[in-house]
């Protein structure tokens, strides 16, 4: 029966057709079959069509008799009747007859509630959760009793695998708390179903508070804790379930893979069986079966199992999985056209012996495995069939993009590389070409396709504008954009504008993007324009006119998920990560796969300090798409956490797939530095300084000179820098670095003069500025220092990195009143959040004396980050300067989260000896002193401690020596009144 369903129901409409009316007495031919066909698309409750077709696909050659269809009961007028003689068909397991008599009375009676819900319940019957899917959702919407048709509507969802439609649809809300109860059940299910154990765990723990004893909530409990491998607690869970369980197949297979996960299979084959026992066609007892007796090597009772399997669940890829797993095992080779074809699921009718003679039929197979997204299977018909006929673009191109969608990019160059003859000249192929080439990344041999398209269509504005992406990504920026612009200015299309928008953003010209805003024609609705915007906004640092804009979205549109995401990256930029973390989270609920969010998620925690956390959401965004810098990134915080071999595998592994990647070269290095294998890693910078040379990458060997010089690594560096001079000696990274690198080795001369051609050529760059900065003031110029950076301050976009350099010269050359003055009055104009230019601006408050403004932005940085040891100290010092007695309390607490940090010690100290603990307080002084030896603040404080502790020989000569050395420092006359009263 479900043989012939499918066919009728499935097949015909894979297949093409031509239009033509039905008539009851012609011999069943070609063109009566595609008539038939037609007419089933067309009015598919045309039962007299079905007969016919079900006829020609169960083998009867010729049309069926006129007997054969008034033997379906025709007669029956009413609804109410269909329904009843369906009722009693299927309690007799004529499960086709019953369905047509479904069909019949929905016809009859579109609000039948009764046939919706018995018509389900004869897909499951047929095992068709997919139709019991849908009749018991068009039972819902008509209006059915939530108690009838919810939790197995719900059901269907999960073995359907639709988890997160569970959760969207069914809502939990229910006057009867069992209903509620069992609904909570389902969504745990569902979160089972996407791997969120917490969550799971969480609602069926508060189904069982709603309905205690919920039999199925302590299964699931236990099932989840099986997932996890707490096979204690899972066993707990099972033994509170007895009393119903024991009469519950699943209580029995739970039990059954607690026994197996601890070894015990002779146990574990018997709970199996007994809840085949109890459900002799129970799915997951076969499958644990056939498993556990494959991985025993008890080949025959696998095939009594697998076999059982199969025959209950002739469609279910588990079943085959395991078919070809045993077959494999005893030596046997299945025909892998008969796996294709079960796999299909759709074309399971189809006899493939069939198929053998005729091609035709492959590229039918082939086209709808690569629709129903199974590209395996795809490309093993559709290269069966390309082989026999080798000039069919249309199959050359299903081909490809089958081997294009499972990122076998090198496949899809060779098939179309492998192309000749005629269709070499045809335009759809240069399409397919350049696709192709497109997607393996070798963006040089695509462009003169698309060029050949573009000469025969110059208005195909999709063509111009997929070359100007494709000059983007040859780094002809200026090209593209001009083009786009163009292309924008004459058309006004919304995707050109898309592009433009994206490039732009892309390369950070902001204010182009917020300029082109205020042409709202050139966005599909306000929401994407607005939305746009706050990107903009967000890119120029206006946080909180960008927040504003994304919430303007959202009040249009609560669902808009890109808003809500980039509100939660505004608030981790402003420190606020339990916020920003709030909503990621919630970004993620709503859009399970948005792979940004679980980056964010994962630098949340790893700053938060939860690394399994930040692991676990690295992993969810490697399965969403396993680039290689998340892998790298997800190894290097393994070994961060105290994972070492974890980390140390998974690098191996990455190696052996990318053996010529700079980025995971890069993250052997980094982890061999981290183990203080210095040897090591020198060996792996000359290692990709090779591929660097061999890829010709200026960028790369100059990151590779940097990381050689951090290392010490003096003579590998300069190698590293002249290999990049050598492929672009005037590029502004390259005469950066050799700055850099100048300015390491003393030669000051040299950097001067790198920094001064960088700021020629380079006149918007703030790093060229800072250099030149630099250079000058280890010359010992501080005029011309701050002279450049206050050029490059007002000539650039600016940089936090100028901005400091500024405020220290100027700040050594006036002192802090001038310098502190500017500082505040820049983090005003430019709405600068950055905490660390906040907390230097309240250390020159507190250094100018005004200790007013030191502390309120002190106080107002430590609710930001309250174990900040920095700001806790700068705090202890003003609270003691004020009179403070909780300022001994700050200052400890600093001192345990940074114990080795000299200005830590140095206010604990003067702070103890102040409050009368000298001895306590000379001896944390003396470990300051030992760090700072050059800070004559700490030496001060040191002496007066001395004194205090009546050490007062020692505090003369530490005095003596402070006046000697001629250091200014703010108590330098107390210093003095102190030594004299001393002599």
């Amino acid at each position: 029966m479900n043989r012939l369903l499918a066919a009728c129901l499935l097949l015909v409409l894979a297949l093409p057709v031509s239009a033509a009316s039905v008539t009851d007495s012609r011999p069943l031919n070609k063109q009566t079959l595609k008539e038939l066909q037609r007419t089933v698309r067309n009015d598919p409750l045309n039962l007299r069509a079905y007969a016919y077709l079900g006829a020609h696909y169960l083998g009867v050659r010729e049309a069926p008799t006129n007997e054969f269809i008034d033997s379906i009961n025709l007669e029956l007028q009413t609804s109410g009747a269909f329904y009843e003689d369906a009722l009693r068909r299927r309690e007799q397991g004529e499960y086709r007859a019953a369905v047509i008599q479904l069909l019949n009375a929905i016809e009859s009676d579109e609000d039948n509630l009764s046939a919706y819900i018995l018509m389900a319940e004869v897909h499951g019957d047929l095992r068709l959760p997919e139709g019991q899917e849908l009749y018991l959702r068009r039972a819902r919407d008509r209006g059915a009793d939530p108690a009838l048709v919810v939790v197995p509507l719900a059901e269907a969802m999960l073995y359907n695998g639709n988890y997160q439609a569970v959760l969207d649809e069914i809502s939990p809300v229910s006057q009867s708390p069992e209903l509620r109860a069992r609904i909570l059940v389902m969504h745990g299910r569902a979160h089972l179903g996407l791997r969120s154990y917490d969550e799971a765990e969480a609602l069926l723990q508060q189904a069982l508070e709603v309905a205690p004893g919920l039999d199925v909530a302590e299964l699931e409990l236990a099932r989840l804790n099986v997932f996890r491998g707490s096979l204690d607690t899972a066993t707990d869970f099972l033994a509170a379930s007895r009393t119903s369980g024991e009469f519950l197949p699943d209580w029995w297979v739970l039990q059954g893979e607690v026994a197996l996960a601890r070894g015990e299979t002779e146990a574990a084959d018997g709970h199996f069986r007994a809840a085949l026992a109890l459900e002799e066609d129970h799915i997951l007892a076969l499958n644990a079966l056939g498993n556990m007796h494959l991985r025993l090597q008890d080949y025959a009772a696998a095939r009594t199992f697998i076999e059982s399997f199969r025959q209950f669940y002739p469609e279910d890829l588990r079943a085959l999985l395991l078919l070809l797993l045993l077959e494999t095992a005893e030596g046997n080779d299945i025909a892998r056209d008969e796996a294709a074809i079960v796999a299909g699921g759709i074309i399971d009718q189809l006899d493939y012996n069939r198929l053998e003679d005729d091609a035709y039929g492959l590229l039918i197979v082939g086209h709808i495995h690569h629709l129903s997204g199974r590209m395996t299977e795809a490309v093993s018909f559709l290269d069966r069939y390309v082989t026999e006929v080798p000039q069919d673009i249309n199959a050359i191109r299903l081909l490809v993009s089958a081997y294009l969608t499972q990122e076998q990019t090198e496949q899809a160059v060779r098939l179309v590389e492998g192309v000749s003859g005629s269709v070499t000249e045809e335009p759809g192929w240069w399409a397919l070409a350049a696709e192709t080439y497109i997607s393996h990344g070798d963006f040089a041999t695509a462009l003169p396709f698309l060029d050949r398209l573009i000469a025969l269509s110059d208005d195909n504005l999709m063509l111009r504008e997929r070359r100007a992406r494709l000059m983007a990504n040859l780094g002809d920026y200026d090209g593209a954009v001009a083009l786009l612009t163009e292309l924008v200015d004459a058309s006004a299309d919304l995707q050109v504008a898309t592009t433009l928008v994206n490039l732009w953003l892309a390369t950070g010209d902001y204010g182009a993007v917020l300029a082109l805003t205020d042409r709202k024609e050139l966005f599909a609705s306000e929401m994407d324009r607005l939305n746009v915007r706050g990107k903009a906004l967000l890119g120029l640092g206006n946080l909180d006119e960008a927040q504003l804009t994304f919430e303007s979205v959202l009040d249009l549109d609560r669902t808009f998920v890109d808003a809500r995401f980039n509100i939660g990256v505004i608030n981790r930029r402003r420190g606020n990560l339990d916020l920003s973390a709030q909503q990621l989270n919630r970004v993620l609920r709503e859009s399970p796969g948005h792979r940004l969010a679980m980056l964010h998620l994962a630098s949340i925690a790893e700053e938060q300090d939860r690394s399994h956390a930040a692991v676990r959401l690295l992993e969810q965004a490697i399965a969403e798409r396993p680039d290689v810098e998340t892998q790298v990134r997800r190894i290097i915080l393994l070994q961060k956490s105290g994972r070492e071999q974890e980390a140390r595998s998974a690098m191996t592994s990455l190696r052996v797939q990318f053996p010529e990647s700079l980025v995971v070269l890069e993250a052997e290095a980094e982890m061999n530095l981290r183990s203080d294998n210095v040897a090591r890693a020198q060996q792996v910078y000359m290692t990709m300084r090779d591929l660097a040379r061999e890829q010709e990458s200026v960028q790369a060997l100059v990151r590779i000179a940097a990381s050689q010089l951090d290392i010490g690594d003096i003579s590998g560096a300069e190698g590293s820098l002249v290999a990049a001079e050598r492929l672009s000696p005037n590029a502004s990274p390259v005469l950066l670095a050799r700055a850099r690198f100048a300015t390491a080795q003393g030669d000051f001369e040299t950097a001067l003069e790198a920094a001064t051609t960088l700021v020629a050529q380079d006149s918007a760059s703030p790093a060229a500025y800072s250099a030149l900065g630099d250079a000058y003031r280890n010359l010992g110029k501080p005029e011309e220092a701050i002279a450049a950076y206050r050029r490059g301050i007002g000539e650039t976009t600016g940089s936090l990195q100028l901005v400091v350099g500024y405020y220290l010269m100027l700040r050594e050359q006036s002192g802090p009143g001038d310098a502190v003055t500017f500082l505040a009055d820049y983090i005003r104009d430019n709405e600068v959040t950055n905490y660390s230019m906040l907390r230097l601006l309240a250390a020159g408050y507190a250094d100018a004396g005004d200790s007013v403004r030191a502390l309120e932005i002190n106080e107002a940085l430590r609710v930001a980050q309250p174990e900040d040891p920095v700001v806790l100290n700068n705090l202890a010092m003003l609270y003691f300067e004020a009179g403070r007695d909780d300022a001994l309390a700050l200052a400890q607490q600093a001192y345990e989260l940074a114990p080795e940090n000299p200005s830590v010690m140095d206010t604990l100290g003067w702070i103890l000896v102040n409050q009368g603990d000298a001895a306590t307080g000379v001896s944390m002084l003396r470990n300051a002193l030992a760090r700072a030896s050059n800070q004559p603040e700490v030496r001060y404080h040191y002496a007066v401690g001395l004194y205090r502790n009546g050490q007062t020989q020692q505090a003369r000569q530490e005095l003596q020596a402070l006046l000697a050395s001629g250091e200014e420092f703010s108590d330098r006359e107390e210093a003095r009144s102190l030594f004299e009263s001393l002599r």
